[in-house]
């Protein structure tokens, strides 16, 4: 929780509220179902913050910092034009809508953004590098430190499929 300095397990169909903190250990993995029916699984040895999150009839916002690890992340497309979700590492913000999309931070400023479904748009966190790189589906790009993000590569399908392997959550209670 926010105003805490312990950790404590999460158990199913907890609540998660803004400014909460989400870590995986070894050999874990959490999938969390926000309220507009979006998707997060966060990988083992993962750690991300919900930061803001925004639903009224009218749109969407929800803003999540991954501080380590990787996190596979499923929009829905039911809201309007001002709708959106961010990813944000140290170094990098990663926003989309209606999409599917894995970013993953290696600590302390690389973060590799590959695209699933859809097009996901990239750029470097710091204001003064203002050079924006859409990814689409099957793409990938990286950021290293205060630079602006590579060009989109292909994703291989063998890479793609290891990442995905890595994010699987078993339905297990």
């Amino acid at each position: 929780a926010a105003n805490t300095t312990t950790w404590e397990p999460l158990q199913f169909r907890a609540a998660i509220f803004q400014n909460d903190t989400v870590r995986t250990g070894v050999e874990s993995k959490v999938k969390v179902l926000l309220r507009d029916d979006s998707i997060m699984t966060l990988a083992e040895r993962s750690e991300m913050q919900f930061t803001e999150f925004l639903l009224t009839p009218q749109q969407r916002r929800t803003v999540v910092s991954l501080t380590l690890g990787k996190l596979r992340v499923i929009t829905t497309k039911i809201f309007g034009a001002g709708s959106v979700t961010e990813v944000r590492t140290a170094n990098t913000v990663a926003g989309v809508r209606g999409t599917g999309f894995i970013v993953i931070f290696i600590p302390p400023d690389i973060t590799q953004v590959l695209t699933l479904d859809g097009v996901v748009t990239v750029r470097n966190v710091n204001p003064a590098i203002p050079q924006i790189e859409p990814v689409p589906q099957n793409f990938r790009t990286q950021v290293r430190g205060d630079t602006a993000p590579a060009g989109a590569t292909v994703l291989s399908p063998g890479e793609r499929q290891a990442v995905e392997q890595d994010l699987r959550v078993t339905e297990q209670v």
